[in-house]
């Protein structure tokens, strides 16, 4: 008896292990994103036609394409309503730099806020009025929902008119804490060309979440603060835009650029590379952590940049606040070769911008004095997007 049931175990266990192995296997080559995007001219008008996650802007042929974004504006309810001035400041601010560059598009690139709804609809309303296409990004401190959840956030923005901003694809906007990590989407800077068109860039709006738990580090920690990073499906759905995009692009992936909040752990190891820390004129602490002392025009000189970083610009006067751990992302943007930009704020007193390993990794300028600033690194950031190249320029206030 005893031995028909060893029999019945053993083959019970065996076909256990088959039908586990044939679904893992099965789950191997299980794509999240399936079904490609779908371009269309819809009456002079280019647009995706299966996704509104996927947004196209178009682009005159010969004319630059000029993108401002504000960053880390960060006002709160208590600031609007009463307005102590910070918040009047933001907004003349806010539109002295969208008249002096007249953009093409607005990109907000987080931390707009705290989730609340005084603040989200003052800053929209002032962006809203110049009648200009405009997009965001969700930053850490918008994740805190102190006031809204992350669908009334989307709810909110998406009651404007002129911003393009999207919840995004469910898959990449999995649920951490009981947050969803929404708001990634797809923004394509299209140009005609006779009777068809392409994507002349295409930028990905990426939402990088908030602080995250590290419990076991191994070996020396990037920085003392634990922030979140992109996730897999996120760079699946990256992924994805750029496979997608190909076929408007003769089989080619097109340039990309990504807008995101917290920076990837590249922009540690790139400042680490390029700053001259025997700079004499400067003060130089740790490789992942603080240059004080030097200012935004002397860094134009680019005499605090080693060789091969000349045309480095910006400065690091805060710690700069990765990952504590080396995230593979900039891996992955380097094996598809697509990505040559990135843009991010978080980091309040930094915008240095560094061209590494073949991608610009710029920190955007901090806009207004919504909570913590430096009064000389403090306006907006401009991305010049031309047919084959973009170009990044701080503006100064």
């Amino acid at each position: 008896m005893n031995k028909t049931k060893g029999i019945i175990k053993l083959v019970f266990i065996i076909f256990l292990s088959i039908f586990l192995s044939l679904s893992l296997e099965g789950c191997k080559g299980k794509k999240l994103f399936k079904e490609e995007y779908v371009l269309i001219d819809d009456n002079g008008v280019i647009k995706c036609e299966n996704f509104d996650y996927v947004i196209c802007l178009e682009k005159e042929k010969g004319k630059d394409f000029v993108v401002l974004n504000l960053a880390d504006v960060q006002l709160t309810d208590e600031q609007v309503i009463y307005n102590n001035g910070i918040a009047t400041y933001a907004y003349e601010l806010m539109d002295t730099l969208i008249e002096e560059t007249k953009p093409d598009l607005i990109t907000l690139s987080g931390d707009q806020g705290y989730g609340e709804a005084y603040s989200i609809n003052a800053i929209a309303e002032v962006i809203n009025k110049h009648n200009i296409p405009w997009a965001y990004v969700f930053g850490n401190h918008d994740m805190e929902c102190s006031g809204l959840s992350i669908d009334e956030q989307v709810e909110l923005y998406s009651s404007y008119s002129n911003c393009i901003g999207k919840y995004g694809p469910e898959e990449a906007a999995y649920v951490k804490d009981s947050i969803p990590r929404a708001g990634n989407y797809i923004i394509n800077i299209v140009e005609r060309d006779n009777d068809s068109f392409y994507i002349v860039r295409s930028i990905f709006m990426l939402n990088t979440g908030n602080k995250m738990d590290y419990f076991e580090i191994e070996g020396d920690k990037l920085n003392n603060q634990f922030y979140d990073h992109l996730n897999d499906n996120q760079l699946e759905f990256y992924k994805w835009g750029l496979e997608c995009a190909k076929k408007y692009n003769n089989g080619v992936y097109p340039k990309s650029t990504i807008i995101e909040h917290i920076p990837i752990a590249a922009y540690a190891f790139a400042f680490a590379e390029a700053f001259n820390s025997n700079y004499t004129a400067y003060q130089y602490n740790q490789i992942h952590a603080i240059a004080a002392g030097y200012l935004p025009y002397e860094s134009e000189r680019g005499d605090c940049w080693k060789e091969g970083y000349k045309d480095s610009f910006g400065v690091c006067h805060e710690v700069i606040c990765c990952s504590p751990i080396d995230d593979h992302i900039f891996e992955v943007l380097k094996e598809y070769g697509s990505t040559d930009s990135m843009l991010v704020g978080h980091d309040h007193k930094n915008n240095f911008s560094i061209s590494y390993q073949g991608i610009r990794l710029t920190f955007s300028t901090k806009t207004g004095y919504g909570s913590q600033y430096e009064s000389q690194v403090n306006g907006g950031t401009i991305l010049i997007i031309t047919e084959d190249s973009i170009t990044f320029k701080h503006i100064y206030k």
